[in-house]
């Protein structure tokens, strides 16, 4: 359609409004005039005849090129006093009503409080409504659909409404239906399906009527917060997190009674980075979208993760393999590519070896919190950015220790006298006689047989030397502290 300017030139008792089309008008086509008036006329209601000109010019001794002088009537109809008095009540019985992804019956109840015995156009409608707190949870699409077929259906107090006709809009987001006549009082009852979002959403359903005839809106309404898919909780399980070589992080007994901490380096410059090795368990009571795709997210609170230690056991989406990286401006382990959580009450888990340096602040209270967000597309292909679809598991507050390297730097530890480097757990043959452990260290230190570990494919007795260098204040018989040693 061609952009027209109006202008709008006031004659006694009567309004005359010019359209400059720009161009010359061509036989044998429609045109449309859209008009707005800014005010209602004193008398209501009216008809209003209505004449048609071609002209040459707005001037008043204009050259007229055809006319119709009884081009039709505009009927103007007497202002409802409120238009906001439809009764819209929805309401599903199934169980699935709130899950992600379900498809399930719905009902949809209307109730107008006008009638009119030459009948009416219903539409009803999923909308977003970025004002309600609530609705905001969601995004902005509308992501709610009308599924299969829209039919009346009996209500409690009367038969099923005859309808002329009902469908279901091509995207899916608005019903329309029309009766021969409307009773005030009546309630109609639209019965459909409804197609869930993969993730959390709420939305509302609001609907109309007009006139046959006139065309006119005579009620509207409105239920806010009709549709609802709730969040999956991620749930807690036990053993929660497991550390060191696989303790339980809050195990106590008669020598340990605080929970197990997370060791950080001694100064900023440490001979020894410490590793953690931790093990964080999740699960869920409640399964996801059979064709869900997911990432992952641990928070750690670390400075780095080795990430070739990083192990989990998180079901792959159809076609790929599970990545997992470390994410050191969040501090967090990131998982992509991970398909459907099925199985509920099931310990998944995620591992690996972190460091935290010496500025690390204790306690960490988010180490061990994750997270778990839906990849989705819009209907367009574009990904949805905010989509959320579970609760977060809080992390567990997790204290963090100085870790102590218990190098002797000016004996064994020194480079410029032995080959060791930082080594201090180092394996020798044992000789099984009482100066075993003497002989080992000086076959170690000045022999060319030595190695780290236990070998078991020299097939003789060998023996574990510890090098650490302690002081009095390193030992303890059975103290009380995690991080006490007993040697």
């Amino acid at each position: 359609m061609a952009t027209a300017t109006c202008v709008n030139e006031n004659v006694v008792n009567s309004f005359t409004y010019h359209v400059n089309l720009r161009y010359a008008m061509q036989p044998n086509t429609w045109y449309e005039v859209q008009v707005y008036p800014s005010r209602n006329p004193t008398n209501m209601p009216s008809d209003i005849l209505v004449q048609v000109m071609a002209v040459s010019d707005y001037i008043s001794n204009n050259i007229i090129y055809d006319s119709n002088m009884a081009f039709g009537y505009l009927d103007i109809l007497t202002p409802l006093t409120s238009t906001n008095t439809l009764a819209v009540v929805c309401n599903s019985t199934s169980t699935k009503a709130t899950v992600p992804a379900a498809i399930y019956s719905y009902d949809i109840y209307l109730t107008p409080t006008v009638g009119s015995s030459t009948g009416g156009n219903f539409t009803l409608f999923i909308y977003y409504n970025s004002g309600d707190p609530i609705m905001a949870t969601g995004t902005s699409i509308i992501d709610f659909s009308f599924m299969g077929l829209c039919q009346s259906a009996a209500t409690n107090t009367g038969s099923a409404a005859v309808l002329l006709a009902c469908s279901i809009s091509s995207d899916l987001s608005e019903i329309t239906f029309s009766m021969a006549s409307v009773t005030a009082g009546q309630a109609i009852r639209i019965s459909t399906s409804i197609s869930n979002p993969v993730y959390h959403s709420i939305r509302g359903i609001k609907a109309y009527w007009t006139e046959f005839i006139s065309g006119r809106v005579l009620e509207n309404g409105f239920q806010n917060d009709a549709l609802t898919v709730s969040k999956i909780n991620i749930d807690t399980v036990t053993p929660r997190v497991l550390l060191f070589w696989g303790i339980d992080s809050t195990y106590t007994d008669g020598s340990i009674t605080t929970a197990l901490p997370l060791f950080k380096a001694q100064s900023s410059t440490p001979n020894i980075l410490p590793y953690n090795s931790f093990n964080i368990g999740f699960s869920f009571a409640q399964t996801s979208p059979i064709t869900g795709q997911y990432i992952v997210y641990v928070t750690l609170g670390a400075t780095g993760v080795a990430e070739g230690t990083i192990a989990h056991n998180l079901p792959a989406y159809t076609g790929t393999e599970v990545y997992c990286s470390y994410d050191t401006s969040n501090k967090r382990i990131v998982c992509k590519n991970v398909g459907a959580f099925i199985n509920t009450s099931f310990r998944y888990f995620i591992s690996g070896k972190a460091f935290f340096d010496s500025n690390t602040i204790s306690p960490i209270s988010t180490f061990a919190s994750v997270s778990v967000t839906p990849v989705v597309y819009d209907r367009s292909g574009v990904q949805i950015l905010t989509p959320v679809l579970y609760t977060d598991l809080a992390g567990q507050s997790t204290n963090v220790e100085v870790s102590k390297e218990l190098l002797d730097t000016a004996g064994y530890h020194n480079t410029g006298s032995y080959s060791i480097g930082n080594a201090q757990v180092v394996s020798y043959y044992d000789d099984k006689t009482l100066s075993s452990t003497a002989n080992a260290a000086q076959g170690f230190l000045q022999g060319n047989n030595a190695s780290v570990g236990i070998i078991p494919d020299l097939g003789v007795s060998q023996q574990l030397i510890f090098l650490l260098k302690t002081s009095n204040s390193d030992i303890a018989a059975g103290g009380n502290a995690a991080t006490d040693y007993t040697i």
